[in-house]
């Protein structure tokens, strides 16, 4: 037992100098033998930073078998010093992430479709010039598909707009429709136009932002304000109309030399008659002046005011008067040109069919008519009934479409559509009433390219455009197929073609005939009549050839026989 209990006192003597010279607390502490020689049970001292008084803590008790005095306290005459430590957080940076391009912010702003000379080209700009977006990618449409795409550019305040100068003349001069999309197919801004002006250029003002209108171009730059029309002639502003309290007093009109003329007169000037003649001289009374500077006052005040040229009196009645309530068999009147109607139909195009922003509404005997919407509207759905105001247009074609302005709108009907009967159309030579209606053909397929199939009927040929909206693949077709389809028929080109609207409309009666195979062998081939004949001629060649040479040997063995019996 006192060799186990000397063992442990030297482990103590070597640790307790090792732990105390680590701590981080405290200096140095200075221990003696003396110190040491009386802990039976292996104490260690550690220092505190509050004190220089150090607390003895019991390491191991277990040791001792028989009873210890109590270990006595060691001081330590050492004082503490305070450790400083300071620690600096070191930044860990996150993954950035690319914000998306800010597309929405793009617009288009001027189109040249009829350049007076070189190319024609179509400007686009940002309504937040301060927020730079990168255009590499962007494409441009119109209504036979992408006539440009962006390899690079930027739009910010230093370059506040890109011109895309076309290869070659892609916009057409009497209309077209022009859309900008972004690089996943999304239309961002599009824009409609129904004629051009040699020279001129569409173009909005405040730009990006504003009205479309015609003006002189000015690329890669801020667009003109359109001009103000010059004030009408008097007389194409209709006979003024006096206050009805003075209609009683005046029964004559005023002499010519008072009469008051817009060269001469001016907003608050008084009206000097002219020399009056000697058997005239009649003095013009206070009411009669009163009138005449009243009606002066009037023309004056309304040419001031008016803001915009008035070119037909059909088009200033239409802002006041309620909107003319027609049928599909009155849009191609000539008579309604121009003038604010009301229709009722059914929405027979899903969105996504036209180019553009638009759709077409139905009548139940298969008519139809193109509706124009602003962008900022949704299209309506599929199938809805409904009644729509808005502007009759017509285009240098002849063809009608209903052109909604910002105050006009649509209403939803109750009831079921119903089905639409196709009309009987003579596609060869299709009137203008006869444009976006319902119309079947049945045919036989020629060709197909891509998305379009030529079918050919009873007339000719025709094409069929199946928009990706369809959800029809064309390249199922194959040429000798017998189709039956029905779709709007679209006479925007120089020939009529016809677009299905779903799957549905697309029916084949009956397949192709197949091919025989080029490599394939068959049991008789065709030459087989002659080649049988020649097998039989040479047949009989060949025994003819074979008896002779029979006969031709007999013969000569018997005349060598005959030669040996002589001998």
């Amino acid at each position: 037992m006192s060799r186990l209990v000397h063992s442990w006192r030297l482990v103590c003597r070597i640790l307790v100098p090792i732990i105390v010279a680590l701590s981080p607390l405290s200096a140095p502490v200075a221990f003696t033998s003396s110190d040491l020689a009386p802990i039976p049970p292996c104490a260690v001292v550690l220092p505190t930073e509050s004190t220089s008084t150090q607390a003895v803590e019991t390491v191991s008790s277990a040791l001792t078998t028989s009873t210890t005095p109590e270990p006595p306290t060691i001081l330590s005459t050492a004082t503490t010093t305070p450790v400083n430590i300071t620690t600096t957080a070191v930044p860990v940076s996150a993954p950035v992430v690319p914000a998306p391009p800010r597309y929405d912010l793009l617009r288009l702003n001027e189109l040249m479709p009829q350049p007076a000379e070189g190319k024609e080209w179509i400007e686009m700009t940002s309504i937040d010039p301060n927020t730079t977006v990168e255009v590499g990618g962007l494409r441009l449409r119109d209504r036979t598909g992408v006539i440009f795409t962006f390899a690079s550019g930027t739009l910010d305040a230093a370059h506040p707009f890109v011109v895309a100068t076309l290869s070659s003349s892609r916009l057409n001069n009497d209309g077209d429709d022009v859309s900008l999309v972004d690089p996943s197919g999304a239309i961002l801004d599009t824009f409609a136009y129904l004629d051009s002006e040699k020279g001129k250029t569409w173009s909005r003002y405040p730009d990006g932002i504003g009205a479309w209108a015609v003006s002189d171009p000015t690329p890669d730059g801020k667009n003109l304000a359109p001009p103000i029309p010059p004030d009408e002639p008097e007389e194409s502003e209709g006979p003024m109309i006096l206050p009805a309290e003075t209609n009683d007093e005046i029964e004559e009109p005023a002499p010519a030399e008072a009469e008051p003329t817009s060269d001469t007169l001016e907003l608050g000037e008084s009206i000097a008659p002219a020399e009056p003649e000697p058997v005239e001289q009649v003095p013009q009374s206070t009411t009669e002046k009163t009138l005449a500077r009243r009606a002066t006052t009037n023309a004056i005040s309304t040419k001031k005011n008016a803001t915009k040229k008035i070119t037909t009196t059909r088009k200033l009645a239409s802002a006041s008067v309620s909107p003319l309530t027609i049928t599909f068999d009155m849009i191609n009147e000539d008579s309604n040109r121009g003038i604010r109607v009301r229709l009722n139909g059914v929405v027979r195009s899903p969105p996504g069919l036209l180019t553009g922003h638009a759709f077409i509404l139905n009548a139940p005997d298969g008519r139809g008519l193109l509706v124009r919407v602003p962008t900022s509207r949704k299209l309506p759905e599929f199938g809805r009934r409904m009644s729509i105001t808005g502007s009759l247009v017509f285009q240098d074609s002849g063809i009608p479409y209903l052109k909604l302005g910002a105050k006009d709108a649509w209403e939803v009907e109750a009831g079921e559509a119903g089905p639409v009967v196709p009309r009987t159309v003579d596609l060869t030579m299709p009137a203008a009433e006869d444009a976006w209606s319902v119309v079947a053909v049945t045919g036989t397929v020629r060709s197909v390219r891509g998305q379009t199939v030529t079918l050919e009927y009873a007339y000719g040929d025709l094409d069929i455009v199946i928009k990706p909206v369809a959800n029809y693949r064309a390249a199922r077709l194959t040429a000798g197929d017998t189709l039956t389809v029905v779709g709007f028929l679209d006479m925007t080109r120089e020939s009529p073609r016809i677009l299905p609207r779903r799957a549905d409309d697309i029916a084949i009666i009956a397949h192709a005939t197949p091919k025989k195979q080029p490599g394939a062998m068959s049991p008789l081939p065709g030459w087989t009549p002659l080649g049988a004949a020649g097998l039989a001629i040479a047949g009989n060649e060949g025994v003819k050839s074979y008896r002779e040479r029979r006969k031709k040997r007999a013969l000569e063995k018997n005349i060598k026989t005959d030669l040996n019996t002589m001998i």
